[in-house]
């Protein structure tokens, strides 16, 4: 009986720990997805602005500048282009 009770406590404390483990592994997980997320969301962005001022570029050169890329990108001023 005495043996049953320390295997008992032996095999929660290995579930314990074994869960903590499972734990740490889903927060490292999830927090490398989110940097992923965020840097993807970065990259996307950057490819958009310079998309943008190539496109641009191309058709009216040395009209559009890289701030005016990010404020019609980041505030949807279609109406600068149009003025364009």
């Amino acid at each position: 009986m005495h043996f049953l009770l320390i295997w008992y406590s032996f095999c929660i404390e290995m579930r314990i720990l074994l869960l903590n483990k499972i734990a740490k592994f889903f927060v490292l997980y999830i927090f490398t997805q989110l940097v992923y997320s965020l840097i993807s969301t970065g990259m996307m962005l950057i490819y958009l602005i310079v998309t943008t001022v190539t496109i641009i570029n191309t058709c009216y050169p040395s009209v559009l500048t890289i701030s005016d890329a990010i404020r019609l990108v980041g505030h949807h001023e279609v109406e600068k282009l149009e003025k364009i």
